[in-house]
């Protein structure tokens, strides 16, 4: 089985970020704006009412963006399909797109979500499984290694996105064979850089305890969320990115677009 060149993988999904950055924009402007107008509603409304878990729902409309965006750029580099209308559609293989993300997140996080509200609501469990850190940490261990077998099956999704009949998950674990290390790493390449920026604006706040002025603090309060927005929404391009090169690398019928030849 063929090896993923990773870093010439991820150079050019970064490259196709860079270097179409007008079609990402066309693509996820109409997204941007709800996004953003949720959020900020959600939390405003989370700081009145001073129940914090009503911003987490923002996390549920951060999702189906995610799902919108990312076929659409799979779509994008895979079709060379351009964005029309009002950008990235709401269609059926977003849908489909979101099933697998959301079924996947299932799998992995599932059996800890459940431990975690059986451990807090049931003295019977806890007494049952003993040490309540030993048993998270164990299933933080299973987490990680189911997490890192599913991640074999990647490569179904840009083939959900593209609509693809006849690539099923049987193919995308027979492809990767030998280049789930290469897949892991590309996709943290893709997510790091960004995640990290994302960090370092979130400690920015800190720096403003000094501005007494309530106007001046609200402007650069938005300005973060509005660059964390942005940041976050080229995220999502650049894995979908990553996912997509790699598609065209392993994927048989596409043989003509190896990663070798997109130089």
């Amino acid at each position: 089985m063929e090896k993923l060149p990773v870093f010439q993988t991820v150079k050019v999904a970064y490259q196709s970020l860079l270097e179409n950055s007008s079609t990402a924009v066309k693509l996820c402007w109409s997204w941007f704006i709800v996004y953003y107008s949720f959020s900020a509603a959600v939390g405003y409304y989370a700081l009145v009412e001073q129940q914090p878990l009503y911003a987490q729902t923002s996390s549920i409309a951060k999702v189906l963006v995610t799902a919108a965006i990312a076929v659409a750029w799979h779509r994008f580099i895979i079709l060379k399909e351009q964005p029309r209308g009002l950008g990235a559609p709401l269609n059926r293989p977003v849908i489909a797109y979101l099933s697998i993300m959301i079924f996947a997140t299932f799998i992995i996080m599932g059996p800890a979500i459940a431990a975690n509200y059986f451990l807090s609501t049931s003295n019977r469990f806890v007494r049952f499984v003993g040490n309540p850190i030993i048993i998270m940490g164990f299933l933080a261990i299973v987490s990680i290694i189911t997490a890192v077998a599913l991640y074999r099956f990647t490569l179904i999704l840009p083939a959900i996105a593209i609509d693809s009949k006849k690539f099923k998950a049987k193919e995308s674990w027979r492809l990767t064979q030998k280049n789930t290390g290469r897949l892991l790493a590309g996709g943290l390449l893709s997510f790091i850089p960004i995640s990290v920026i994302i960090y370092a604006l979130g400690m920015i706040p800190y720096l403003l305890t000094g501005i007494e002025n309530p106007t001046l603090l609200a402007v650069f309060w938005n300005l973060l969320s509005v660059i964390k927005v942005i940041l976050e929404f080229s995220q999502i391009i650049l894995i979908a990115a990553f996912l997509s090169f790699s598609y065209l690398f392993f994927c048989p019928e596409k043989k003509k677009n190896k990663i070798s030849q997109t130089q």
